[in-house]
């Protein structure tokens, strides 16, 4: 093999190899998607299997060919080499793009909510945007006794308050719609300002106490119920506050009862067909312990009086029909 013809065959190889590397990492791209971590291995992969074949090809194609033929076999290579490697480029900066617009904010948050002008009433609407923000979203519901939600959230009241941001939409990035502020001063609760709208599930502002239904969950908010007349609900931050799904809530509360205590009476067993515990009486408070499916087991407890040592089953719901109430105790 002369100078010529191993010099051809040393640039044929080698574009061959990272071409044959290059297009094994675009099949294996579309291989990995979806796979995690285990995405990069298989790019790996397929590059080493593609770079193996086209060493391979062009090593068989120098051994066989003469001088001539793989000078312009190199020329091809470097061709492909080159092509695979802009193309990869580019969807690697397309791709790079797309997450940068998907993860960074079009407009920064305010570090902290304007104060309100000494005239302006507390209740005033504030939105953070502009004046002419619509409002979050609305939705109408009928009333009746069906299980709405997936439980509630409370919203804790810190040291320094509350501060909590609506907002129309679950993705990141999106401004507030509009807010709820609370100061802490003299160890009291002061509203600074909410939402005309706003009328929260509960609310005992002395005992720190505040209680939203819950709608629906995203991976870094929840959607939680504004107003249950009108059904306005609004997305929230996830770490802003505490989630109790039903079963949850239910077995923190200080008492439940049935709304119909002929058709829902304490049961020995958590069936329907099981016999009524004839010894709680409506006066027995029904001390929750635990929930477990549709059913919550009660202790039977009367008002000023030590526990009877009576316990049952109690149905909280049947389908979408929520069958009792409850009391906070707070």
């Amino acid at each position: 093999m002369n100078w010529k013809k191993l010099l051809f065959a040393t640039v044929a190889c080698l574009a061959a190899i990272v071409g044959g590397g290059l297009i094994g990492g675009l099949l294996g791209r579309s291989a990995a998607e979806g796979q995690m971590l285990a995405g990069g291995a298989i790019v790996a992969f397929y590059m080493l299997i593609g770079a193996l074949v086209g060493g391979a090809f062009a090593g068989f194609l120098t051994y066989r060919w003469p001088a001539r033929k793989v000078g312009w076999m190199a020329v091809v290579m470097l061709v492909i080499a080159v092509t695979t490697s802009l193309i990869l480029f580019s969807q690697v900066k397309a791709r790079e793009a797309l997450r940068g617009q998907k993860q960074s904010p079009t407009t920064s948050l305010p570090e902290s909510l304007p104060s309100l002008p000494e005239d302006e009433p507390e209740d005033t609407v504030r939105w953070i945007t502009q004046e002419t923000s619509p409002p979050v979203l609305e939705l109408n519901q009928d009333g009746g006794e069906a299980v709405q939600g997936f439980g509630f959230v409370h919203v804790p009241f810190t040291m320094q308050g509350i501060n909590l941001l609506f907002y129309s939409e679950a993705a990141l990035g999106v401004v507030p719609n509009d807010s709820l502020v609370y100061t802490r001063e003299n160890h009291q609760n002061q509203l600074q300002y909410a939402p005309p709208y706003f009328q929260p599930f509960y609310l005992k502002e002395d005992y720190d106490s505040m209680i939203l239904r819950l709608l629906g969950t995203a991976p870094h908010r929840v959607l939680v119920e504004l107003n249950g007349n009108t059904g306005q609900r609004a997305w929230v931050d996830r770490r802003a506050i505490d989630i109790s799904f039903w079963p949850e809530f239910l077995s923190q509360v200080f008492a439940v009862y049935p709304l119909d205590h002929e058709k829902n009476p304490v049961r020995i067993k958590p069936q329907d067909n099981a016999s009524e515990v004839s010894s709680i009486s409506r006066d027995d408070f029904l001390l929750p312990d635990k929930v477990v499916g549709d059913w919550i087991h009660v202790n039977a407890m009367t008002e000023g009086d030590s526990e009877h040592g009576f316990d049952g089953w109690l149905r909280w719901r049947r389908g979408d029909r929520l069958l009792i109430g409850w009391d906070y105790r707070l």
